[in-house]
């Protein structure tokens, strides 16, 4: 039997106020523990960012060099293989609503990470074992003359069989790019619960650092694919080359890394309920806010205006300008740091900054 004292701070211990020092200061949600991406309980999800710069970089990366230099791929070919490579972006919505809504194990958010960097490990490792074969042109001095200008001899030196060899790699990296589309749902949901976390006055700290992290890995894989895939076979001028199995074990190893951080370094609590009505319900619902259907038309009519391009393009790179794979990397690598600057600019000084004057400003930079 307990005394009167210890009944009285048990009962006070009951009834207490708790501890609304996390929800005073702006937060949406109580803190589980630290905000910050780079402390060690949520160091997946700079891993997670990290990795994501460096594969779909790449994979980006290395369609000029191999698909249209290397194999010969035909314009439209190489036009189709970007688009199918970033189809996957396409199906975020059918993802996301996936990791809200099925539970794996009693949780909606990392099982989907480990299994999106599951199927990108074994997408690049398969790109890595297998062999691309020899160029389309043996000799890669013959490449600028027209065909009715070649000998006998020179016409035996190509290998007419090298774009129908890219049609398996053009595969392998949409499943590749899927599963990090899988993997980034998981994560976009952890993101949104840290920074119901965070102060109002950090409120997108923890995104912006991820988002330099990523751009800082970007610029890492457009340096080390231009570098590596710049030879004469490559349509570059060096002498050698790391060759595109070798960049896709990199990639493949990044995977791998990536992975145990991904699952043992992200806070996430156990689902022990469902959602209380249907995803589309509730889809349909969030659709008449002024701000998301605004928001969504936004997106629309921007990715569709900014995505315009000419089929051409790679041919036009290729056989008008003479732009090398180094040239291409050096370009991108600039863009990328670019937008990291920009990004760590709003995070340390722009956190309460009107988002629509930002839009505006930037796109007129880019006009």
């Amino acid at each position: 039997m307990q005394a009167p004292e210890q009944r009285k701070q048990s009962s006070y211990a009951e009834v207490k106020s708790p501890h609304v020092e996390n929800l005073e200061n702006g937060a949406l949600r109580a803190a589980r523990g630290s905000v910050s991406v780079y402390s060690w309980e949520n160091f997946g999800m700079a891993a997670h960012s990290a990795g994501v710069g460096i594969v779909n970089s790449t994979i980006s990366g290395v369609v000029y060099a191999v698909l249209n230099n290397y194999l010969h791929m035909s314009a439209t070919l190489v036009a189709t293989a970007v688009a199918l490579i970033q189809f996957p972006r396409s199906l975020r919505v059918f993802t996301g609503m996936l990791t809200d809504t099925i539970p794996l194990f009693g949780y909606r958010r990392r099982p989907y990470i480990v299994i999106g960097w599951g199927m990108t490990f074994v997408s690049c490792f398969l790109m890595a074992v297998l062999p691309l074969g020899d160029p389309y042109y043996g000799d890669a001095s013959i490449a600028d003359l027209d065909t009715s200008e070649l000998t006998a001899e020179q016409l035996a030196t190509i290998d007419s069989d090298a774009p129908n060899r890219g049609i398996k790699m053009i595969i392998l990296m949409m499943f590749a790019n899927f599963g990090t589309v899988l993997a980034y749902s998981g994560f976009n949901g952890t993101m949104i619960e840290i920074s119901q976390q965070e102060p109002a006055n950090i409120r997108g700290t923890a995104m912006g650092d991820c988002d330099v992290v990523f751009y800082w890995f970007s610029i890492l894989s457009a340096f080390f694919t231009g570098l590596g895939l710049n030879s004469e076979d490559y349509g570059g001028t060096f002498s050698w080359s790391i060759g595109f199995n070798a960049i896709m074990g990199v990639c493949a190893g990044m995977s791998l890394v990536v992975l145990p951080f991904c699952w043992f370094c992200i806070q996430e609590e156990k689902v022990t309920s469902g959602p209380s009505k249907s995803v589309f319900t509730f889809i349909y619902e969030l659709c008449q806010r002024k701000t998301i259907y605004q928001y969504i038309a936004f997106r629309f009519f921007y990715n569709v205006l900014a995505m315009i391009s000419v089929t051409s393009a790679s041919a036009i790179q290729s056989t008008w300008a003479g732009v090398e794979p180094i040239n291409n990397g050096l370009a991108t690598m600039l863009a990328a740091f670019l937008t990291m600057l920009g990004t760590y600019l709003i995070k340390k000084y722009g956190l309460a900054w009107n988002w629509r004057y930002i839009i505006i400003f930037a796109q007129i930079l880019v006009v």
